[in-house]
């Protein structure tokens, strides 16, 4: 079990610029080993204030992990609200992403591993892959735009 908050505020104004902006998030998680799998419960909120204007989202996410052979399925299940603005609800901005992976170890320190990811955003949602973004490879998504992400990995402790 566990929680996280988090608080960003932009002290002062600049000419033009917002006033009383900032982001705030809280999470709570848990997971419970039944044996044969492991399943998880994530419940995230979180809120980004332009002027005085807020807009909360909501999401979770329900990891499950299974070993299979030597190594280890792993499915998530991740669901984004509609947000709401000014306490209003945005209509179709919601998203739902599908993980589906394996884990495979080569040796006590290596390990390869393979997943897929599905993203499908409603209609006025544009919610992208994380690595995609990062590795500045892919352009985010327009409202109403899936994105896919095949993922090969290979990871070696020292």
């Amino acid at each position: 079990l566990g929680a996280a908050y988090w608080d960003d505020k932009v002290e002062g104004t600049t000419a033009g610029g917002p006033t009383g902006s900032g982001q705030k998030a809280w999470r709570v998680f848990g997971s419970y080993d039944f044996g044969i799998a492991k399943v998880g419960l994530t419940y995230d909120e979180s809120t980004v204030r332009l002027n005085s204007d807020d807009t909360k989202s909501a999401a979770f996410s329900i990891p499950v992990t299974a070993k299979l052979g030597p190594g280890t399925l792993m499915f998530t299940y991740t669901q984004a609200q509609d947000s709401k603005t000014a306490g209003s609800k945005n209509a179709d901005t919601g998203a739902k992403m599908y993980v589906l992976g394996y884990e495979y170890p080569l040796s006590k320190r290596t390990t390869l591993a393979a997943s897929y990811a599905v993203i499908n955003n409603e209609a006025n949602a544009a919610y992208g892959l994380f690595t995609g973004t990062v590795l500045g490879n892919l352009s985010a998504p327009t409202g109403g735009q899936g994105t896919k992400q095949l993922s090969l990995g290979l990871r070696h402790n020292f």
